[in-house]
């Protein structure tokens, strides 16, 4: 008893408490783990679960086949089909086994005549919120010259050079209208002070007859030259060099405001 509470050896009492202590805590975790190794076991166990067995449907018999005895007394009962022919008189004749009488077969009504009806070809129908091609062509009206605006420009030219003259008109009304320029109501000409020395409507057509749908904004175009050259009497002979200096071009259309641009010739 002496030798647990004080421990007897070569070595120091320190020592031997040291591995006593080393021993205890070798032992207790010893202990720990079978208890948790136990619980484990017991949880794997608690948790399986058996496989259910699978009921496998059962398959009806097959039915059996009729013997050739009950076949031959089948075979036996039906009544005999009694030809066309056999009937006389408008009776019907039974079979000698005796069956029952065969149903006299009815007229097959006569096939209808063919009544197919091909509707005639109608219009593709208009989408709506647009008009036909014809009634929108007929609805466009002629413009209106309080909605043009025509403008003019130019570029200056050496003496002997051709000029050539921009011109538009352009629709400046909320509605499209239809546009005709010819010469009957379109003129393009050069002056020189009061004097005018060129006219596209004279000699050569500086405005060829052109018509035209514009849609708000949109404008009619074209180009005519000037090829620097003053006009003789009713166009004969050859015209003459205009010299150095600055030209008036004036375009006009007819009900609107004409407008102007300077045309320079240099030397």
């Amino acid at each position: 008893m002496e030798g647990l509470l004080r421990p007897i050896g070569p070595e120091e009492e320190r020592t031997y408490w040291i591995r006593r202590g080393l021993l205890l805590l070798v032992v207790v975790l010893l202990l720990i783990g079978l208890g948790f190794l136990i619980s484990s076991l017991g949880q794997a166990d608690g948790t399986r679960v058996e496989a259910e067995p699978v009921s496998t449907p059962a398959v009806a018999p097959a039915p059996a086949e009729p013997t050739s005895e009950a076949a031959e007394t089948v075979v036996r009962d039906e009544a005999v089909p009694v030809p066309s022919s056999a009937r006389t008189d408008g009776s019907d004749t039974v079979a000698a086994t005796g069956g029952a009488p065969a149903a006299e077969e009815e007229p097959m009504p006569p096939e209808p005549a063919n009544t197919f009806h091909q509707e005639p070809p109608q219009a593709a129908p208009v989408p709506q919120g647009q008009a036909a091609p014809q009634a929108e062509a007929a609805a466009v009206q002629p413009c209106d010259p309080a909605a043009l605006r025509v403008a003019v420009e130019t570029q200056a030219i050496k003496v002997g050079g051709s000029a050539q003259v921009r011109v538009s008109v352009t629709n400046t009304g909320q509605q499209a209208c239809r546009l005709t320029v010819d010469k009957n109501n379109f003129a393009l000409t050069v002056a020189a002070g009061d004097q005018q020395l060129w006219s596209g409507n004279d000699c050569v057509a500086a405005a060829p007859a052109r018509a035209a749908t514009l849609a708000p904004g949109v404008s009619m175009n074209w180009t005519a030259e000037w090829r620097g050259e003053k006009q003789s009497p009713q166009c004969q002979g050859n015209p003459e060099q205009v010299g150095p200096g600055d030209y008036v071009v004036k375009a006009e259309l007819k009900g609107v405001p004409a407008v102007t641009a300077k045309q320079t010739v240099q030397a």
